[in-house]
């Protein structure tokens, strides 16, 4: 997505509060546009939270912002050797403005892929909690957007 280069001077951390969270299941969802294709039927799912940021160490969003968080499972991404590699991240950040039809009011969006086990150990802590701290690292944002490197849920 960007060309930052993983540095502590370029890390931010993103610090939300998780108030309310859901579970997407969507099966064959395009499948109207695929009338002709007999291969397998496709089940996309995504754990979706909104939630507020209470703390960040980044100049260009404030605390108390509305936030979303979408976590997909994924295995495609999750390789070791690549990971350490290249230093790929695990998702992107995004502002949402409150003009978009969307949003009320200005909104920080993530996106971020896990590990199918990571996931279901993510949801089960969720389920036991209810609400839960959710800690990110990732860049600094540029034209409203960045990556993120980490994740980590808190009590």
């Amino acid at each position: 997505m960007s060309n930052h280069k993983r540095s502590k001077q370029n890390n931010c951390k993103y610090i939300l509060t998780i108030n309310d969270w859901h579970v997407k299941i969507l099966f064959n969802d395009d499948a109207y546009q695929r009338i002709f294709d007999d291969s397998e039927f496709e089940e996309r799912i995504s754990m979706e939270m909104t939630g507020r940021l209470i703390s960040t160490t980044s100049k260009k969003c404030k605390d108390n912002m509305a936030a979303t968080i979408d976590i997909k499972p994924n295995e495609l991404w999750y390789q070791r050797d690549r990971l350490r590699e290249d230093l790929h991240a695990i998702g992107n950040i995004y502002i949402e403005r409150a003009d978009s039809e969307f949003y009320q009011e200005d909104t920080i969006c993530f996106w971020i892929t896990v590990p199918t086990k990571s996931y279901e150990n993510m949801k089960d802590y969720l389920s036991y909690k209810g609400k839960a701290q959710l800690n990110l690292v990732g860049t600094e944002l540029l034209y409203r957007k960045g990556e993120i490197y980490s994740l980590e849920f808190c009590k």
